[in-house]
Formats: structure tokens, C-alpha cells, sequence
């Protein structure tokens, strides 16, 4: 890039005289928001050196930022969060809710769908390391080329079917992915907060394919193609004068570096190279459509001031304790060094040089046993260096250093108990007090991480609501709704079905057919939300986010084991707290909608999680349902026995009285036969005697009478 003063302008007039001139002004943009990042960019090569154990000078050093680095990261994030998408009020919404239930799938497949915690990693380690990590969201559809139909198909929808056709793309895929951003290619225009900014720029080294791909037909004044006119100027080994940019990757392409600019002015999205100035390579419209139009959120500063967006390496806040323990720990390598036994001797020179050289356990014989003896033997003739002094200022120097270590512990808030030192003489009280304090001084970082994975989760989500489309969703989430017209029409034929099951028969009417049976699953077409409603409501990022909030869990392992204590917690309370209503409610059922919203209340209080707060939620909207539908009370016991019992004597005086009237009918029935058949016999006998007395008138009028005296 070239060195070269960035210009001053009076208005924007004189940046949009030539494409030049346009090119010129971002470039000159870009250069005040290097100057204005100079010290710390410095800074921050200077502290990734050290990280890196490159920076030797000086002799031996004592890695402490290494090890702050390493201890502090997994604290900040060790856990993939997980979407939390619900309903922003309690009511009852269920468009909203399948809204939800799209969001959270598709979300969660998208962590899952690539190396999240790659990411994530790299932005805490940026941030700890060297002042601010930075990642970016991006979409990236698949697209697949459909060959067009041969001259002469009857399917081909050319005017003239002898005409060959262009080919086609067709959408195959779509993704909604995080990159990791290098800090030292990302630019920022001049602001004193996030919110406030005009512009931010990502840098890449893009190869003569990939110019091709960006900047298209694209032509210049000359008419020649852009991307066959920039200069690759960058290359992996320097060869035939190229340069090489630092923390460029190896590549055996040659690469031309371009500078992405997202400018919320227009809410344009230009591409520029440093060493092509004639005009943009490109220049889009805003391609996501976000509410905040940058595709990054709030980059993740440990350190931060209110007055300035420049970064603080944090490293910087203790390098002085950290050169000092570099030099206790140079000091202390010297003095070991100098821990050698050495003596002065007189005598036989070999016996002494063979006796220096001595394996363990060997013995050597001495050439003059008396004038060895009569010298006073070997503790006579050695005279050793003393190492007294040595040992002692070593112990000094060793209690030195750890006095220095545990001072830049307090500055960075690192306590023993994250790096897993503690005295076996210690309570568990006195370790949870540590750990509880110790985890104070890094919640607002912890905080911050969780912070980025949530703005993440809803740049996502603007992204998926607005840019997928309806057959990717249903791919994705298994979630399938019916179109308003058959959701329409479920709802007619269940009201007609409904009215025919209503009406009476009318007197004089022919008999109604039966109702016809209602097809399998249509009552939950009928009520279910349809897809128009639904996606009319994901569409709208304002009414969206009026109806749907986004959010996302702990990016924390360690709050499993305190999510288990509240738990038990909790149940302990709804144990005591169930006790204690439980009387108050069998004495005055109505009292139960306000013991379950006091519970509801006392609930909430803990972390639940979406699940149970949405089971609360149920509780209380059927504990409502019920008070303004009151129930009968249910019966007593004994009275219902006795009830029982009534009925069952009842039932067997009425089985008395039916036998006993049966028994009486069937003997008057009986005494009237009998009666019957004696009235029937005194008829037959009157009867029978008539016609003997008919018999006996007929026999004497046929009978001649006698003369009197014999004359005839």
C-alpha cells in the first residue's frame, strides 16, 4: 500500500468528481483509521510475539501471558450456546409461536452445520490476547447450473424453438455461516461507540479466480475487463519483487489485497484495491438487508474506554510485574547455574581427577596410600566453594517471583482457585468464597462472550427470516403448514359439519343424511396457522421483533454445576412452598388462580430454562380458565356411601313391591279363572237341564191317549 498523506476534503462534491477521486477518498479513509489504530497495531504484534515465546531478548523469560491466556480463555467460553427463541409475551400467539419454532431449528441446525466453537474460540483468544476479537456473519447460497433443453424439445420455452437457450441456475442450498475476522484486517471509520460508526472494512487477499468471481463483467474507461487489469502484487515468497503482507497466508497463487467497505451512507458495499485506484472493483446494494446493515456485531474488547474505540492490549496493563518476573527468573537461571560443587585440592593430581571422574559406587585405588592418609585424607585436602549464599539468595529469588506472580493475578482478576491451586488446609466454604470472587472479576467478560454468541444468533436470524426461502425452511425445520386456501377450507366443512349435527329434524322433512365423517387431520388444518400468516410475520423484521425475542444460554460448562444447585434449590422451595398452600386450598378452592401465580412468581425467579417457564405458563392460563369456569365440589365420602345406600334400599323396596303386586295380580287372576269357570259350569248344568225338560214335553206330546172304559 502506499505511503502517501491521506488528503483532506471540504465536502463530498470532490470525492465523487471521478471514479479516482472515489477510490482515492476511501483509501484515504482507510489510512486515518490506520494512523489512528498505529500504537496499538504495534502494540499488539509486539504482544503476539511474546505469546508466541519469539521475543527472547534478554535471556530466559517466565511465559506468564501464555499461561494467562490459557487459563482465562476456557473460563470465557468452553461451551456451545444453544438458540433461545420464544415468544416475547406470555399470551397466546400461535403464529408467533410456529415463527419461533422455525427460528430455533434452523438456528440450531446452523451451529451445528459448521465449527461454531472454532469461531467463537478465536474471537475470546483475539480478545485476551491483543484487544479486540471480531466475527462476521455471511450467507452463502448454492446455486446449481440446469443444462438447457437440446434445439427442437418440445419443453423448451424459447420464441424461436431452433434458438439455443442460455443456461439456467438453480438454488440448491442455502447457509447462514460465522467467520472468524483477522484483527489486523479489519478497519473502522472514526466514532466514539459501536453505534455511531459510518464504516467498517474487512481485508482479504483475493487470486486472479477470485477477482474474476467479484468484480464480473465490469469494465473499464478503456474497455477492459477490471479483474484482468488489477496488479497481484502479493505473493507467499517474496520472489520476482513481490511483497508479502504480514499473517498472509501461504499460497502458491499470486494475490492482489482488496479492501471490502460496508458503508452505512447509501448502505452501499464497495470493493477496493490499494494498488488499483482507477475506480471500485465493485459495488453492490445492501446485500443482507439487516437492521443494523453490518454483518458483525459488537466486537468483544476485555478492555474498553468510553471516549475511543482504539482497543487496549491487555497485556499492557501488567507488562512491567511481567518484565520483572522475567528478570527474577533470569537471576534465578544464573544462580542455578552457579550451584557446582567445586574445590581446590593439593596432592596427586591424577588420584584427584580420577576420583572427580568417578562413576557412582566405584573405587579407586590411590597410588600412595600413606601420603594420602598422612595429608589428612580427602576431607583435608579439598577446599570447596561455598554455596551458602547462593542458596539462600536463590530461595529469595524463588519467593520473589511468586510474589510477583500472584500480584499480576489481582491486577488481571486471575484467582487461584480458575487455575486450580488450592491449600489442602482450606474449607469448602473458604473455596466457594474464592471461587464465587474469583468469578466475580471475570462476569462482565463472561458476560461480553455470551453477549456476542446472542448478536450473532439474531444476525442469523434476520438473515434466515429474509433471505430463505419457504421449500429451504420447511427442508430444514420439518415444520409444514397448510396454505391459507386449504386452512380456509378445513374451517368451512368443519362449520358445515358442525351446523347439519345442530339442526333439528323438521316435521314433514324428508330424514336428513348423516353428516359425512371429517377427513384425518383436517380439524388440525382448520386449526393450525397458515403458511401466509406465518411468513408474513417472519418476514417483517419490525412486527418479528415486536412478537419473537432471540436469545441464547450460557457459553459457560461451569454454570452446569451451578444450574443443578439452583434446581435443588427450587425443588426444595415448591416442596415447602406446596406444604404450606395445600390446606389453604382445600379449604377455599377458589384461592387456587392466586397460590399457582404466587408460585408462577416465585418461579421465575430461577432459571428454568423455555420449557418449564412455558409448562408455568400453561399452569397459570388453566388455573384462570378453571376460576371462571368452577368446577362442582367434589363429593364427600361417607355422603356418597350413604347416598349409595339409600338408593340401594330404594331400589329394593320398589323390587319388593313389584314382586308383591305381581304375586297379587296373579292371584286374582287366578281366583277370576277359577270364578270363570264355575259361571261356565253352572251354565252348561242350567243348560243341559233345559233341554231334559224340552226332551220330556216333546216325548209326552207324541204319546196317544187311552179310552176311557175301553171305547174308542
Amino acid at each position: 500500500m502506499a505511503d502517501t498523506p491521506a488528503a483532506q476534503y471540504e465536502d463530498k462534491s470532490q470525492a465523487f468528481e471521478s471514479s479516482s477521486s472515489f477510490v482515492k477518498m476511501w483509501l484515504d479513509a482507510i489510512k486515518l483509521a490506520d494512523k489512528e489504530e498505529e500504537e496499538w497495531v504495534k502494540k499488539a504484534e509486539d504482544t503476539v510475539e511474546v505469546y508466541r515465546a519469539k521475543k527472547k531478548s534478554g535471556g530466559r523469560r517466565f511465559n506468564i501471558l501464555y499461561s494467562n491466556i490459557e487459563t482465562i480463555r476456557p473460563a470465557l467460553y468452553n461451551s456451545t450456546p444453544s438458540p433461545d427463541v420464544r415468544r416475547r409475551f406470555a399470551d397466546p400467539d400461535p403464529v408467533a409461536k410456529q415463527v419461533v419454532d422455525i427460528l430455533e431449528r434452523a438456528l440450531s441446525y446452523s451451529v451445528d452445520s459448521y465449527d461454531f466453537d472454532a469461531v467463537m474460540k478465536a474471537v475470546v483468544h483475539d480478545g485476551e490476547l491483543v484487544g479486540r476479537g471480531i466475527p462476521r456473519v455471511r450467507y452463502v447460497p448454492t446455486f446449481i447450473s440446469i443444462s438447457p433443453p437440446a434445439p427442437g424439445d418440445v419443453n423448451q420455452q424459447a420464441v424461436d424453438p431452433n434458438a439455443p437457450a442460455a443456461p439456467t441456475e438453480e438454488l440448491a442450498n442455502e447457509e447462514v455461516i460465522t467467520d472468524y475476522v483477522p484483527w489486523k484486517y479489519f478497519r473502522r471509520g472514526p466514532a466514539r461507540t459501536w453505534k455511531e460508526l459510518p464504516w467498517i472494512a474487512f481485508g482479504d487477499f483475493l487470486t486472479r479466480e477470485e477477482l474474476r468471481k467479484l468484480c464480473g463483467d465490469t469494465k473499464d474507461k478503456n474497455g477492459k475487463l477490471i479483474s484482468e487489469e488489477v496488479p497481484l502484487n502479493y505473493s507467499g515468497d517474496k520472489k520476482g519483487g513481490q511483497k508479502k503482507a504480514a499473517s498472509q497466508q501461504e499460497s502458491i497463487f499470486r494475490q492482489a489485497f482488496v479492501w471490502q467497505v460496508w458503508s452505512k451512507e447509501g448502505r452501499k458495499v464497495l470493493s477496493i484495491c490499494p494498488d488499483y485506484a482507477e475506480q471500485p472493483l465493485a459495488m453492490v446494494g445492501d446485500p443482507l438487508e439487516l437492521t443494523d446493515f453490518f454483518p458483525v456485531p459488537r466486537g468483544y474488547q476485555p478492555i474498553f474506554a468510553t471516549d475511543s474505540l482504539v482497543p487496549i492490549v491487555p497485556y499492557e496493563i501488567y507488562e512491567d510485574l511481567a518484565e520483572e518476573l522475567n528478570d527474577v527468573t533470569r537471576r534465578i537461571t544464573k544462580l542455578v547455574r552457579q550451584l557446582r560443587p567445586r574445590a581446590l585440592y593439593g596432592g596427586n593430581a591424577a588420584d584427584m581427577k580420577a576420583i572427580a571422574e568417578a562413576d557412582d559406587g566405584e573405587f579407586i585405588p590411590a597410588t600412595s596410600v600413606e601420603a594420602f592418609l598422612n595429608n589428612g585424607g580427602l576431607e583435608k585436602a579439598l577446599a570447596f566453594w561455598p554455596l551458602e549464599p547462593i542458596v539462600l539468595s536463590l530461595k529469595q529469588l524463588v519467593d520473589q517471583r511468586n510474589e510477583i506472580k500472584q500480584t499480576i493475578y489481582e491486577v488481571t482478576g486471575i484467582a487461584d482457585i480458575l487455575r486450580g491451586s488450592t491449600s489442602p488446609s482450606e474449607t469448602l466454604g473458604a473455596q466457594q468464597l474464592k471461587a464465587q470472587w474469583g468469578s466475580l472479576r471475570i462476569q462482565d467478560r463472561q458476560s461480553e462472550v455470551a453477549r456476542i454468541a446472542k448478536d450473532i444468533f439474531r444476525l442469523k436470524a434476520e438473515i434466515i427470516a429474509s433471505k430463505f426461502s419457504w421449500e429451504t425452511l420447511e427442508q430444514m425445520t420439518g415444520i409444514k403448514l397448510p396454505p391459507q386456501q386449504d386452512r380456509d377450507m378445513a374451517r368451512q366443512m368443519m362449520a358445515q359439519q358442525a351446523q347439519q349435527m345442530g339442526q333439528p329434524q323438521q316435521p314433514g322433512m324428508p330424514p336428513q343424511a348423516p353428516p359425512q365423517p371429517v377427513e384425518e387431520g383436517m380439524q388440525e388444518v382448520a386449526e393450525s396457522p397458515s403458511r401466509e400468516e406465518v411468513e408474513q410475520l417472519l418476514r417483517a423484521d419490525v412486527l418479528r421483533g415486536y412478537r419473537v425475542d432471540i436469545e441464547s444460554d450460557s457459553t459457560i460448562r461451569g454454570d452446569l454445576t451451578r444450574n443443578q444447585q439452583t434446581m435443588n434449590l427450587f425443588l426444595q422451595g415448591t416442596a415447602q412452598f406446596a406444604q404450606a398452600m395445600a390446606p389453604l386450598i382445600q379449604l377455599s378452592p377458589a384461592l387456587s388462580t392466586p397460590v399457582i401465580e404466587v408460585y408462577t412468581a416465585f418461579a421465575r425467579q430461577f432459571k428454568l430454562g423455555k420449557q418449564a417457564e412455558d409448562a408455568l405458563d400453561g399452569l397459570a392460563d388453566k388455573a384462570r380458565k378453571a376460576a371462571e369456569n368452577p368446577q362442582p365440589p367434589p363429593p364427600d365420602p361417607d355422603a356418597e356411601a350413604a347416598k349409595v345406600k339409600a338408593e340401594a334400599d330404594i331400589a329394593k323396596t320398589k323390587l319388593d313391591m313389584t314382586a308383591t303386586t305381581e304375586k297379587h295380580g296373579m292371584e286374582m287372576q287366578k281366583l277370576a279363572a277359577e270364578g270363570q269357570a264355575q259361571t261356565h259350569e253352572l251354565a252348561i248344568d242350567e243348560q243341559k237341564q233345559q233341554l231334559e225338560e224340552r226332551a220330556m214335553v216333546t216325548k209326552a206330546a207324541m204319546t196317544p191317549p187311552q179310552a176311557v172304559g175301553g171305547v174308542q
